[in-house]
């Protein structure tokens, strides 16, 4: 499985995304996961920032920091996937499997930089 294929399992497994490639997300996070989904990273990233923007909240914005931290994970931004993964999992209102996902990939963000006196601390 190649790195992308792994991101994309990532999110299966938390149930941002279905196995079935249909997706339970309602909202502005849906069609920035379908983009993800079928490999368009650039509009994705475009579409969960916009909808970010506009003042998604609670779930819907925990999801959006979720697809992002997959999309930056997947190209090597981690850094940035590591602030995305934070930010799902710090929003008011996150269910728990996107808040678990969250942290996940929070802690897989710290551990691929090297940073593991935080990843410690988090894990």
């Amino acid at each position: 499985m190649g790195f992308a294929g792994e991101v994309i399992e990532m999110g299966r497994s938390s149930g941002a995304i279905q196995p079935n490639g249909r997706t339970p997300l309602r909202g502005r996070s849906e069609r920035a996961e379908q983009l993800m989904l079928a490999g368009r990273q650039h509009e994705a990233t475009a579409c969960a920032r916009e909808a970010l923007l506009e003042g998604a909240k609670g779930d819907e914005a925990a999801r959006l920091h979720l697809i992002l931290a997959y999309l930056f994970y997947g190209i090597g931004r981690m850094a940035e996937s590591v602030t995305e993964a934070k930010a799902a999992f710090c929003q008011p209102d996150a269910s728990v499997p996107i808040s678990a996902a969250a942290r996940i990939a929070h802690l897989r963000g710290l551990l691929a930089i090297g940073d593991y006196t935080t990843a410690a601390s988090h894990a």
